[in-house]
């Protein structure tokens, strides 16, 4: 709950509580609705309306993001991981990479920071798909999930290492799709991570709400392929986004998504 938490935090630092954990928490929320808003602008929007947009995000939430992380602990492991997560929030991915390894250098049980660095290598790889340049992706990519292999050793039971295995999962076959082929063998194996993020931790509505996404990135190459398995298949995404909203996922993202997959079925109907 991203906005709760902003809240909670927001209202601890108005009251006086300055601490530099605090200040890290307040930081990486909003670092996090920053991250969410700027990938919805750049799912949703025409790329003419998206640069006024990520100025907004930017002025709203990234700049008092990476301020806040600046506040936090200033010495060892913990000073770099907090600045490999702010040149994050500046899609700084390199940087990013280059701080995580600073972390693994002092602390190699850290095992976040590997997951960090996997999550940069995942993260640029989504903006060079959307910048076509899909020869750039799968270096990307395999750095990525190979930087995952090394994080599961140590998080087995953290479902965020699933999670960012199926955002993996989720580029391929966005870039599939780009080559006029099947995003389908990609979505299988996104939907088995999903599953696994789901057995650690039943109670989190995300593995669902990337469910759904990724069964209407079937759905929508089958409409093309195979329209005969298009309904089923919405059907099962629209059942994921009502699972995940029950579970508490009531933003605006999963409330659209749930709105298209609503108007699939409707358009199917007709």
């Amino acid at each position: 709950d991203a906005e709760g938490a902003r809240a909670a935090y927001e209202r601890a630092w108005r009251a006086g509580f300055r601490t530099p954990r605090l200040a890290e928490g307040l930081g990486e929320v909003l670092g996090e609705l920053y991250r969410r808003g700027y990938e919805r602008a750049r799912e949703t929007l025409t790329p003419e309306a998206r640069e006024s947009v990520f100025a907004r995000l930017r002025g709203e939430l990234g700049e008092p993001a990476r301020a806040y992380l600046r506040m936090g602990e200033s010495s060892g492991w913990r000073a770099s991981e907090l600045a490999a997560r702010a040149a994050m929030v500046e899609r700084n991915f390199p940087e990013a990479r280059a701080r995580a390894a600073e972390v693994l250098a002092t602390a190699p049980d850290r095992y976040e920071a590997t997951l960090l660095a996997a999550e940069a290598w995942t993260a640029e790889a989504r903006d060079l798909t959307y910048a076509r340049k899909l020869v750039e992706t799968q270096p990307a990519l395999v750095a990525a999930s190979e930087l995952l292999d090394q994080a599961g050793t140590w998080g087995r039971s953290d479902p965020a290492v699933p999670l960012a295995r199926a955002e993996i999962h989720s580029v391929r076959a966005n870039a599939q799709v780009l080559r006029g082929r099947s995003p389908d063998p990609e979505i299988a194996h996104a939907l088995v991570a999903l599953e696994e993020a789901s057995r650690l931790d039943p109670d989190d509505p995300a593995p669902l709400v990337r469910r759904g996404f990724a069964l209407i990135m079937r759905g929508q190459y089958q409409f093309m392929a195979d329209v005969s398995k298009v309904e089923a298949t919405v059907e099962d995404a629209i059942g994921s986004y009502r699972k995940a909203i029950a579970l508490g996922a009531n933003d605006v993202r999963t409330l659209s998504l749930l709105g298209q997959g609503l108007y699939y079925r409707a358009f199917r109907a007709n």
